[in-house]
């Protein structure tokens, strides 16, 4: 009765009705039944056979847990008990019906869900732990690894893939339509050390690897807007935490063209507010950081002298850095022909400046640096008209360029906040510098 009852639970778990009895005694069956239903992934192969081995593979690339039964050769006992059970499943390598080799046997959750190759197109593992990887030591130096896991550990989204897959620029471009505040780190060569950890760590299916509040949430593919709907994203940005105040695809530079990074390829630090490259807006900004230039020696020595401003721990001559309205109109005053050596980028400066500076005209205010001294707007303001358009379809009056790149100083006397994209509410206050 006992042998019956087993006979029947086994073909309950695997689905089959063949009598397989005679390969296995009862012990034996009942201990791959255990071993099948105690463990989340199971899996049984030949050794060196390639569906045994991917499916190996695949396991690692994903962190799954899971258990594996070797067997001894074509002629073992459980390949044949196995191969029995799931007759109705297996088929010769170039059937037509795509059916399972019988070289090897993967289970998920204590059922059968075809040969090794499979785990190369599941995602769903039952229960499984997936933290059983293989070991990435030595991929990356100790010291590259820590500060890529301190990025993103901090960044409530951050962003990293190869610049070659389509799936790195979908995740970007969804998180730039809504201004989505990330870390982003993209490579052009596949060879990378950082890629190639992290796709030792979470895959070599995976191109590109976006993580909230430093968790893996998947490759930019699932960012499609025909995968993730708007709402579903959303919610994962708000419950991550990350602000939409930076550059957004609507952003222009003071030419009226879309707004250019204001970092490039040969800075050594990233500039902007919420340090994401661009001079984008941000509420909680109160010096204004929009101004995009490129770096003078003359401007950092007046800029950390006169106005209590020392950049030159965070950008040198020559480098690019997003700096305050109040800096900008500190340079046309003090050196109305050459801006002290800078030069105004207007492609990487955010078109907003024109409203912060028209804003302190209307008031009949002036700007202020952290030392206190004051400046014109309206000087500024006519510069900037100068060098790069009134913002109104007229180009530059001037054949003068003008470019500055500086770290971020924070003005204690303005603080800019925007209601809209179009609407912007700029108040005075007390805020600090850097």
């Amino acid at each position: 009765m006992a042998i019956l009852l087993l006979a029947i639970g086994i073909k309950a778990t695997f689905g089959h009705k063949q009598d397989c009895s005679n390969y296995l005694s009862s012990h034996q069956r009942l201990s791959i039944k255990h071993v099948i239903e105690s463990n989340a992934v199971v899996l049984f192969g030949l050794e060196e056979y390639r569906c045994t081995m991917a499916a190996e593979e695949a396991l690692l690339d994903k962190g799954v847990c899971f258990k594996k039964k070797s067997f001894s050769g074509i002629n073992d006992s459980t390949l044949k008990y196995l191969k029995c059970l799931h007759a109705d499943s297996i088929g010769s390598i170039d059937s037509a019906n795509g059916k399972n080799m019988w070289h090897s046997y993967l289970y998920v959750g204590g059922k059968y869900v075809g040969d090794g190759f499979k785990a190369t197109q599941l995602n769903s593992w039952d229960n499984a732990a997936l933290t059983c990887h293989r070991s990435c030591n030595g991929i990356l130096k100790p010291t590259e690894l820590a500060d890529m896991k301190r990025a993103i550990l901090t960044s409530p989204v951050a962003l990293y893939g190869w610049g070659g897959c389509p799936c790195t620029n979908i995740a970007r471009t969804r998180f730039s339509t809504l201004g989505v505040c990330f870390t982003q780190n993209v490579w052009p060569d596949w060879e990378d050390p950082k890629f190639k950890y992290l796709q030792c760590v979470y895959g070599k299916d995976n191109h590109s690897f976006i993580f909230f509040k430093g968790k893996f949430y998947g490759n930019g593919f699932k960012f499609d807007d025909k995968v993730l709907p708007a709402a579903k994203l959303r919610s994962l940005i708000a419950d991550a935490g990350a602000r939409e105040t930076c550059v957004k695809k609507t952003d222009h530079g003071l030419s009226g063209r879309p707004i250019q990074s204001c970092t490039q390829s040969n800075d050594g630090t990233t500039t902007g507010w919420t340090r994401t490259g661009s001079c984008n807006w941000d509420p909680s900004d109160g010096g204004y950081h929009e101004v995009c230039v490129t770096m003078s020696d003359q401007f950092l020595k007046s800029s950390a002298k006169n106005d209590g401003n020392d950049l030159s721990s965070v950008v040198q001559p020559g480098g690019h850095w997003c700096i305050c309205a109040w800096a900008f109109a500190s340079a046309v005053e003090r050196d109305p022909t050459s801006m002290q050596g800078i030069h105004l980028e207007c492609d990487r400066t955010n078109s907003k400046l024109r409203n912060v500076y028209q804003h302190f005209i209307d008031e009949h205010k002036k700007l202020q640096s952290p030392s206190g001294v004051s400046y014109e707007a309206s000087t500024a303001l006519q510069y900037v008209n100068k060098l790069c358009g009134d913002g109104g379809g007229r180009g530059p009056t001037s054949p003068e360029k003008s470019a500055v790149t500086t770290k971020k100083e924070k003005n204690p006397h303005l603080r800019v906040g925007v209601g809209s994209a179009s609407a912007m509410v700029i108040t005075h206050g007390a805020s600090g510098g850097e």
